[in-house]
């Protein structure tokens, strides 16, 4: 939605780049990130086994929703133009910020909203 909105092709392909940069980050921490062991509900936070543990779960689909896309889209129609598609999967960081939003009782329900919506232009 975001790329649709810029007019000038320098611009969105500058946000583009960024954001990618910024994702490409968020998995290089997720590799240093603790988690919570759903049987003993402890923290984890040996190297290994937190690497391990994102290795077998979101890291694919967060390299692929940092696959360099747009550069493809612009150069080619059809079926490779579905690979845009794999930008939804970034959708997943966003969800708990969703949660924490809504969980927020000094906001009001229409900036609750509207935050919403932002986050998912971006």
């Amino acid at each position: 939605p975001l790329e649709l909105a810029l007019v000038h092709q320098t611009q969105m392909e500058r946000v583009v780049i960024v954001l990618d940069v910024l994702f490409a980050i968020d998995i290089m921490i997720s590799f240093r990130l603790s988690f919570a062991d759903e049987s003993t509900g402890r923290f984890v936070v040996e190297s290994k086994a937190i690497a391990k543990h994102y290795a077998t779960g979101y890291f694919m689909p967060d390299v692929l929703s940092v696959f360099p896309v747009f550069t493809m889209l612009m150069t080619h129609d059809g079926p490779i133009a579905l690979l845009g598609f794999l930008r939804l999967l970034r959708v997943r960081h966003i969800l708990p910020v969703f949660s924490e939003l809504e969980k927020m009782e000094s906001l009001e329900y229409t900036t609750t909203c509207l935050l919403k919506f932002l986050l998912l232009l971006l």
